[in-house]
């Protein structure tokens, strides 16, 4: 896993992530959007799960999807973005936690499948898309619960 800044790479691509939790029932949803070099949306997803313990575990969750996801893709140069400072920090510093100790060992690991990776803070008014994202389905699952 490269820390060290490419020079301009017209083959850096991006992901964004974000999570919506909710503190009462625990449930929650996650979005996310690769982005080609041009800044064009490539693909992106959503998803929900019930009985998450923490805000914090559901970011990672994002973010482990959303690289998950660029791997797929065959992405080589990575940036990704998330509007969780506490989790990029950990990411940066290959911190540990002991309630996200499995996921950011799974997102370190992915890592290594990028000749380049970056995690990168974003704050969340530069991240609509995705908590729209999240949010969304966030709401699914508390609609389908209520039928």
């Amino acid at each position: 896993m490269s820390t060290i800044t490419p020079n301009v790479n017209s083959y850096t691509w991006s992901v964004f992530s974000d999570a919506a939790w909710d503190a009462s029932t625990g449930n929650y949803g996650l979005g996310w959007q690769l982005r080609d070099s041009d800044g064009l949306v490539a693909e992106g997803s959503s998803s929900h799960r019930r009985f998450v313990p923490l805000a914090l575990v559901a970011e990672a969750l994002a973010v482990k999807a959303a690289v998950t996801a660029a791997v797929s893709s065959h992405v080589n140069s990575l940036k990704v973005f998330s509007d969780s400072k506490a989790l990029i920090l950990l990411l940066k510093s290959q911190g540990q936690d002991v309630v996200l100790i499995g996921i950011l060992h799974d997102i370190h690991m992915l890592a290594h499948s990028f000749t380049f990776i970056s995690f990168n803070f974003i704050l969340r008014l530069a991240n609509t898309q995705t908590d729209s994202i999240a949010k969304s389905s966030l709401y699914y699952l508390r609609s389908s619960a209520s039928e």
